[in-house]
Protein backbone atom coordinates (compact mmCIF):
# COMPACT_ATOMS: atom_id res chain seq x y z
CA UNK A 1 0.00 0.00 0.00
CA UNK A 2 1.42 3.45 -0.91
CA UNK A 3 0.45 6.52 1.19
CA UNK A 4 0.94 10.21 0.70
CA UNK A 5 0.11 13.22 2.32
CA UNK A 6 -0.51 17.15 1.56
CA UNK A 7 -2.28 20.24 3.04
CA UNK A 8 -5.51 21.81 0.98
CA UNK A 9 -5.60 25.82 0.89
CA UNK A 10 -7.68 25.44 3.79
CA UNK A 11 -4.99 24.27 6.27
CA UNK A 12 -6.91 20.71 6.30
CA UNK A 13 -4.55 18.11 5.86
CA UNK A 14 -5.76 14.77 3.02
CA UNK A 15 -3.72 12.03 3.01
CA UNK A 16 -4.19 9.57 -0.25
CA UNK A 17 -3.91 5.59 -0.09
CA UNK A 18 -3.18 3.40 -2.93
CA UNK A 19 -3.68 -0.39 -2.72
CA UNK A 20 -1.66 -1.99 -5.45
CA UNK A 21 -0.84 -5.46 -6.28
CA UNK A 22 1.04 -7.57 -9.04
CA UNK A 23 -1.17 -7.95 -12.15
CA UNK A 24 -0.43 -12.01 -12.84
CA UNK A 25 1.41 -12.34 -16.93
CA UNK A 26 -1.31 -14.26 -19.39
CA UNK A 27 0.01 -18.01 -19.65
CA UNK A 28 -1.04 -19.82 -22.53
CA UNK A 29 -2.16 -23.15 -21.76
CA UNK A 30 -2.78 -26.08 -24.51
CA UNK A 31 -6.09 -26.88 -24.48
CA UNK A 32 -5.73 -30.08 -26.93
CA UNK A 33 -3.27 -31.98 -29.18
CA UNK A 34 -4.98 -29.21 -31.68
CA UNK A 35 -6.58 -25.64 -29.53
CA UNK A 36 -8.67 -24.02 -31.51
CA UNK A 37 -9.05 -20.60 -29.84
CA UNK A 38 -11.57 -18.91 -31.29
CA UNK A 39 -15.83 -19.50 -32.32
CA UNK A 40 -15.82 -21.73 -35.13
CA UNK A 41 -18.87 -21.27 -37.33
CA UNK A 42 -20.73 -24.11 -39.13
CA UNK A 43 -20.43 -23.76 -42.50
CA UNK A 44 -19.86 -25.98 -45.50
CA UNK A 45 -16.47 -26.80 -47.36
CA UNK A 46 -16.16 -23.84 -49.49
CA UNK A 47 -12.80 -21.62 -50.49
CA UNK A 48 -13.43 -19.97 -47.38
CA UNK A 49 -13.62 -23.71 -45.40
CA UNK A 50 -12.42 -23.20 -41.51
CA UNK A 51 -11.80 -26.24 -39.17
CA UNK A 52 -15.31 -27.88 -40.71
CA UNK A 53 -13.61 -29.18 -43.31
CA UNK A 54 -10.85 -30.74 -41.17
CA UNK A 55 -9.71 -33.50 -42.59
CA UNK A 56 -12.71 -35.18 -44.39
CA UNK A 57 -11.74 -37.42 -46.77
CA UNK A 58 -8.83 -39.20 -45.38
CA UNK A 59 -8.44 -42.43 -43.64
CA UNK A 60 -5.05 -41.63 -42.76
CA UNK A 61 -4.95 -38.51 -40.65
CA UNK A 62 -4.62 -39.30 -36.55
CA UNK A 63 -4.94 -36.92 -34.24
CA UNK A 64 -4.19 -37.88 -30.44
CA UNK A 65 -4.95 -36.10 -27.21
CA UNK A 66 -3.40 -39.57 -25.10
CA UNK A 67 0.00 -37.65 -23.48
CA UNK A 68 3.21 -39.28 -25.46
CA UNK A 69 5.50 -38.40 -22.71
CA UNK A 70 8.55 -38.63 -24.38
CA UNK A 71 10.56 -36.93 -21.28
CA UNK A 72 9.52 -40.32 -19.44
CA UNK A 73 8.39 -37.98 -16.47
CA UNK A 74 4.79 -38.37 -14.73
CA UNK A 75 2.34 -38.25 -17.62
CA UNK A 76 -0.47 -35.36 -18.08
CA UNK A 77 -3.40 -35.95 -18.01
CA UNK A 78 -5.58 -37.06 -21.38
CA UNK A 79 -6.87 -33.84 -23.54
CA UNK A 80 -8.79 -33.91 -26.37
CA UNK A 81 -7.91 -34.45 -29.80
CA UNK A 82 -9.73 -31.17 -30.40
CA UNK A 83 -9.87 -28.46 -28.10
CA UNK A 84 -12.58 -25.78 -28.83
CA UNK A 85 -14.11 -22.42 -27.31
CA UNK A 86 -17.30 -23.12 -27.07
CA UNK A 87 -20.04 -25.93 -26.66
CA UNK A 88 -21.45 -24.57 -30.47
CA UNK A 89 -17.98 -24.70 -31.67
CA UNK A 90 -17.76 -28.58 -30.41
CA UNK A 91 -21.12 -29.53 -32.18
CA UNK A 92 -20.13 -27.68 -35.04
CA UNK A 93 -16.80 -29.62 -35.59
CA UNK A 94 -18.71 -32.85 -34.69
CA UNK A 95 -20.98 -32.62 -36.78
CA UNK A 96 -18.60 -32.07 -39.72
CA UNK A 97 -16.24 -34.95 -38.99
CA UNK A 98 -17.57 -38.04 -40.74
CA UNK A 99 -18.83 -40.93 -39.08
CA UNK A 100 -16.10 -43.20 -40.64
CA UNK A 101 -13.20 -40.80 -39.46
CA UNK A 102 -14.56 -40.25 -36.34
CA UNK A 103 -11.95 -42.47 -34.66
CA UNK A 104 -9.40 -41.18 -35.92
CA UNK A 105 -9.55 -38.75 -33.40
CA UNK A 106 -8.83 -39.69 -29.99
CA UNK A 107 -7.95 -38.78 -26.10
CA UNK A 108 -10.43 -36.84 -23.73
CA UNK A 109 -14.63 -36.36 -24.17
CA UNK A 110 -15.27 -39.61 -26.28
CA UNK A 111 -15.19 -40.28 -29.55
CA UNK A 112 -14.41 -37.77 -31.73
CA UNK A 113 -12.87 -36.38 -28.99
CA UNK A 114 -13.72 -33.21 -29.09
CA UNK A 115 -14.24 -30.37 -26.51
CA UNK A 116 -15.06 -27.19 -25.09
CA UNK A 117 -11.69 -26.13 -23.60
CA UNK A 118 -12.71 -22.80 -22.83
CA UNK A 119 -11.79 -22.16 -19.29
CA UNK A 120 -8.89 -24.46 -19.53
CA UNK A 121 -6.94 -22.12 -21.95
CA UNK A 122 -7.61 -19.48 -20.13
CA UNK A 123 -11.60 -18.19 -20.39
CA UNK A 124 -12.09 -14.15 -20.10
CA UNK A 125 -8.10 -13.57 -19.80
CA UNK A 126 -7.74 -14.96 -23.22
CA UNK A 127 -8.08 -11.92 -25.13
CA UNK A 128 -6.21 -10.90 -28.45
CA UNK A 129 -4.37 -7.98 -26.78
CA UNK A 130 -3.44 -10.78 -23.98
CA UNK A 131 -2.04 -13.06 -26.75
CA UNK A 132 -0.54 -10.84 -28.68
CA UNK A 133 1.88 -9.48 -25.92
CA UNK A 134 2.50 -13.34 -24.47
CA UNK A 135 3.59 -13.53 -28.55
CA UNK A 136 6.09 -10.73 -28.02
CA UNK A 137 7.30 -12.10 -24.95
CA UNK A 138 7.90 -15.00 -26.65
CA UNK A 139 9.91 -13.28 -29.55
CA UNK A 140 12.07 -11.93 -26.92
CA UNK A 141 13.27 -15.34 -26.45
CA UNK A 142 13.76 -16.64 -30.07
CA UNK A 143 16.60 -17.69 -31.40
CA UNK A 144 16.13 -17.14 -35.43
CA UNK A 145 13.53 -14.49 -36.04
CA UNK A 146 12.16 -13.64 -39.61
CA UNK A 147 9.58 -10.98 -41.06
CA UNK A 148 7.92 -11.71 -44.00
CA UNK A 149 6.99 -14.30 -46.34
CA UNK A 150 9.29 -16.93 -45.16
CA UNK A 151 10.35 -20.02 -47.15
CA UNK A 152 12.96 -22.01 -44.83
CA UNK A 153 13.44 -22.70 -41.17
CA UNK A 154 16.70 -23.07 -39.44
CA UNK A 155 17.79 -25.87 -38.24
CA UNK A 156 16.95 -26.16 -34.74
CA UNK A 157 16.94 -27.81 -30.97
CA UNK A 158 13.95 -28.02 -28.47
CA UNK A 159 15.00 -24.99 -27.03
CA UNK A 160 14.74 -23.02 -29.94
CA UNK A 161 12.40 -20.09 -30.28
CA UNK A 162 11.58 -19.53 -33.94
CA UNK A 163 9.73 -16.62 -34.48
CA UNK A 164 7.90 -15.67 -37.90
CA UNK A 165 6.50 -12.28 -38.03
CA UNK A 166 4.55 -13.14 -41.28
CA UNK A 167 3.89 -16.18 -43.49
CA UNK A 168 5.14 -19.26 -43.55
CA UNK A 169 5.13 -21.31 -46.98
CA UNK A 170 7.08 -24.43 -46.31
CA UNK A 171 7.66 -27.85 -48.87
CA UNK A 172 9.53 -31.13 -49.53
CA UNK A 173 10.97 -32.54 -46.38
CA UNK A 174 11.20 -29.66 -43.85
CA UNK A 175 11.45 -30.63 -39.82
CA UNK A 176 12.20 -28.40 -36.62
CA UNK A 177 12.03 -28.68 -33.11
CA UNK A 178 10.70 -26.02 -30.14
CA UNK A 179 8.31 -23.83 -29.92
CA UNK A 180 7.45 -22.37 -33.85
CA UNK A 181 5.21 -18.75 -33.79
CA UNK A 182 3.75 -17.71 -36.80
CA UNK A 183 1.83 -14.70 -36.70
CA UNK A 184 0.70 -14.55 -40.34
CA UNK A 185 -1.03 -17.74 -42.10
CA UNK A 186 1.47 -21.37 -41.91
CA UNK A 187 1.10 -23.34 -45.14
CA UNK A 188 2.88 -26.50 -45.95
CA UNK A 189 3.27 -29.79 -47.88
CA UNK A 190 4.95 -32.59 -48.52
CA UNK A 191 6.70 -34.56 -45.32
CA UNK A 192 6.64 -31.85 -42.38
CA UNK A 193 7.83 -32.64 -39.13
CA UNK A 194 7.83 -30.73 -35.93
CA UNK A 195 8.63 -31.94 -32.35
CA UNK A 196 7.33 -29.01 -30.07
CA UNK A 197 4.93 -26.63 -30.32
CA UNK A 198 3.37 -24.69 -33.10
CA UNK A 199 1.68 -21.31 -32.11
CA UNK A 200 -0.42 -19.30 -35.17
CA UNK A 201 -1.24 -16.74 -33.18
CA UNK A 202 -2.53 -13.71 -35.57
CA UNK A 203 -3.79 -14.24 -38.91
CA UNK A 204 -4.59 -17.75 -37.09
CA UNK A 205 -4.38 -19.71 -40.06
CA UNK A 206 -2.83 -23.38 -41.21
CA UNK A 207 -3.58 -25.08 -44.51
CA UNK A 208 -2.18 -27.97 -45.42
CA UNK A 209 -2.22 -29.10 -48.93
CA UNK A 210 -0.65 -31.70 -51.18
CA UNK A 211 0.12 -35.18 -49.79
CA UNK A 212 3.30 -35.95 -47.76
CA UNK A 213 3.62 -37.19 -44.27
CA UNK A 214 3.14 -34.83 -42.26
CA UNK A 215 3.89 -35.13 -38.11
CA UNK A 216 3.35 -33.01 -35.24
CA UNK A 217 4.62 -34.24 -32.24
CA UNK A 218 3.68 -32.11 -29.58
CA UNK A 219 0.63 -29.36 -29.52
CA UNK A 220 -1.00 -27.16 -32.50
CA UNK A 221 -2.48 -23.96 -31.37
CA UNK A 222 -4.38 -21.63 -33.52
CA UNK A 223 -6.03 -18.18 -32.87
CA UNK A 224 -6.89 -15.57 -34.71
CA UNK A 225 -6.48 -12.06 -32.63
CA UNK A 226 -5.20 -9.63 -35.45
CA UNK A 227 -7.41 -8.58 -38.86
CA UNK A 228 -5.62 -8.58 -42.31
CA UNK A 229 -4.07 -5.69 -41.62
CA UNK A 230 -2.78 -6.93 -38.87
CA UNK A 231 -4.49 -4.80 -36.29
CA UNK A 232 -5.51 -6.32 -32.84
CA UNK A 233 -9.33 -7.51 -32.99
CA UNK A 234 -11.17 -6.69 -29.93
CA UNK A 235 -12.31 -10.36 -29.38
CA UNK A 236 -10.79 -13.40 -30.89
CA UNK A 237 -12.03 -14.30 -34.45
CA UNK A 238 -11.96 -17.62 -36.37
CA UNK A 239 -9.24 -19.86 -36.23
CA UNK A 240 -9.00 -21.71 -39.64
CA UNK A 241 -7.41 -25.14 -40.25
CA UNK A 242 -7.89 -26.51 -43.36
CA UNK A 243 -5.86 -29.61 -44.79
CA UNK A 244 -6.65 -31.04 -48.06
CA UNK A 245 -5.14 -33.81 -50.59
CA UNK A 246 -3.45 -37.59 -49.62
CA UNK A 247 -1.09 -39.17 -46.97
CA UNK A 248 -0.45 -39.54 -43.69
CA UNK A 249 -0.63 -37.48 -40.98
CA UNK A 250 -0.44 -37.28 -37.43
CA UNK A 251 -0.78 -34.87 -34.68
CA UNK A 252 0.41 -36.13 -31.25
CA UNK A 253 0.09 -34.75 -27.75
CA UNK A 254 2.99 -34.53 -25.43
CA UNK A 255 3.34 -32.32 -22.61
CA UNK A 256 6.88 -32.40 -22.98
CA UNK A 257 7.28 -31.05 -25.73
CA UNK A 258 4.21 -28.34 -25.50
CA UNK A 259 3.58 -27.48 -21.86
CA UNK A 260 6.57 -28.19 -20.32
CA UNK A 261 8.22 -26.43 -23.41
CA UNK A 262 6.33 -23.30 -23.08
CA UNK A 263 6.27 -22.89 -19.23
CA UNK A 264 10.60 -22.16 -19.30
CA UNK A 265 9.09 -18.81 -20.98
CA UNK A 266 5.96 -18.51 -18.93
CA UNK A 267 6.53 -14.55 -17.00
CA UNK A 268 7.61 -14.07 -13.45
CA UNK A 269 4.59 -12.63 -11.52
CA UNK A 270 7.61 -10.40 -9.86
CA UNK A 271 8.39 -8.94 -13.01
CA UNK A 272 5.12 -7.75 -13.74
CA UNK A 273 3.80 -4.25 -13.44
CA UNK A 274 2.11 -3.13 -10.42
CA UNK A 275 -1.37 -2.78 -10.81
CA UNK A 276 -3.99 -0.19 -8.96
CA UNK A 277 -6.17 -2.19 -7.46
CA UNK A 278 -8.15 0.59 -5.20
CA UNK A 279 -7.64 4.23 -4.24
CA UNK A 280 -8.97 6.81 -1.38
CA UNK A 281 -8.92 10.40 0.21
CA UNK A 282 -8.75 11.06 3.72
CA UNK A 283 -8.92 14.07 5.56
CA UNK A 284 -7.56 14.92 9.66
Amino acid sequence: MLTSMAATKTGAKTMSQMEVGIRPPFSLNIGGAITLAGIEPSTTCSASVNISCLFPNSSNFAVSGFDANSCAGTAAATKPAIGVYDNQSQLNIIGAIPGNRQNNYTGAAGIPSVEDVYTAIGGASATPAAMNAYVQNLASYATASYSGNVTSLPATTMSSVTYINGNLTLSGNPSGSGVLIVTGNMTFQGNFTWNGVVLVIGQGSITHSGGGNGTFNGAVYVAQTNDAAGNPLPALGTPTYLWNGGGTNQINYDHCKADALLQKYNGNPSDSPLQILSTRMLQF
